[in-house]
């Protein structure tokens, strides 16, 4: 486990505690990513792909997961499509940070729970598709817990937009590479 830790500091990526053991994995001098694409607005399964390349565009992958030509079978409405889409990585709260597999054994080996309080509200990282999955995952906010858990909203769609209002009024939604205007 030693060389995973080796592998995340030198990406600089943070590590809290881990919800999940499906990990990226070293591939040569990368990392790949395990992502599950995950559909608020709609009534279907998560996606779930074992391998994202960390340096790929988000756009290229958007391209790639919903062609022009062939939309998800469940999109009656044609919504999902890649130039129609915002993605959010909801912020994981993360009492401990580690760098080191020492840190990470002490914090299991001492573990408490932690009750949640009322000041609590989600915070998203908003993913541009111009990002990649590196900028996301060593962006300051963000904490390795397990897999990336990727939502996608149609941005045109009312739900959408009142979901990111209300949460834009808390100030609970952060630019992973502002787009610039």
């Amino acid at each position: 486990h030693e060389d995973f830790f080796v592998a995340l500091e030198r990406a600089g990526v943070r590590l809290a505690p881990l919800v999940s053991d499906d990990l990226p994995r070293i591939e040569g001098a990368s990392l790949r990513w395990p992502v599950v694409i995950e559909y608020p607005e709609e009534d279907v399964p998560n996606d779930y792909y074992k391998d994202a390349d960390t340096d790929g565009l988000v756009a290229d992958w958007l391209l790639e997961l919903f062609p022009e030509d062939a939309p998800p079978p469940w999109d009656d409405g044609r919504r999902y499509h890649a130039a129609n889409l915002a993605l959010y990585v909801q912020v994981p709260y993360a009492p401990s940070l580690f760098r080191t597999a020492e840190a990470y054994a002490d914090f299991r080996i001492r573990r408490t729970t932690r009750s949640p309080d009322a000041s609590d509200r989600p915070t998203y990282l908003e993913l541009s598709p111009a990002a990649t999955f590196r900028d996301l995952v060593t962006h300051p906010k963000f904490a390795l817990t397990g897999p990336l858990r990727v939502e996608l909203r149609p941005q045109d769609s009312p739900e959408h937009r009142a979901w990111r209002d209300r949460l834009s009024r808390d100030h609970a939604i952060i630019p992973v590479l502002e787009p610039r205007r």
